[in-house]
């Protein structure tokens, strides 16, 4: 088990660090960065990422932007339960007005991004 990080860092930008990047600039690296500006100041939800295992969606993770950075995990249906996986949300030690997501994930997880 590996421990992918999430955290925002400007207006724009998602931070990810400890997992695969399955797609985007940063493909096949374990750490990189999502931009993630929306144009539209009512659109609180600023990016939608999925973590699959063996080519299935295990969970969805939302980055959140509102003037500070929140992430939240959320089930893919109500019939896919979460994974079993420890997930922490707390301040990050990266950037003072976002959150940091941690979750434990097995090494062969990919990160990709859903909503680009």
């Amino acid at each position: 088990m590996g421990t992918a990080i999430f955290y925002g860092a400007g207006n724009d930008l998602v931070e990810v660090r400890g997992i695969e990047i399955g797609d985007g600039p940063d493909k096949g690296k374990m750490s990189g960065e999502y931009n993630c500006y929306s144009n539209d100041p009512s659109d609180l939800v600023s990016g939608i990422f999925v973590i699959k295992v063996d080519d299935v969606d295990i969970l969805n993770i939302y980055a959140l932007y509102d003037g500070c950075w929140s992430f939240a995990v959320f089930q893919l249906d109500e019939d896919v339960p979460l994974p079993d996986w420890t997930i922490t949300i707390k301040q990050s030690s990266e950037c003072s007005y976002s959150t940091e997501l941690r979750i434990e994930c097995p090494d062969n997880a990919i990160l990709y991004r859903v909503d680009d």
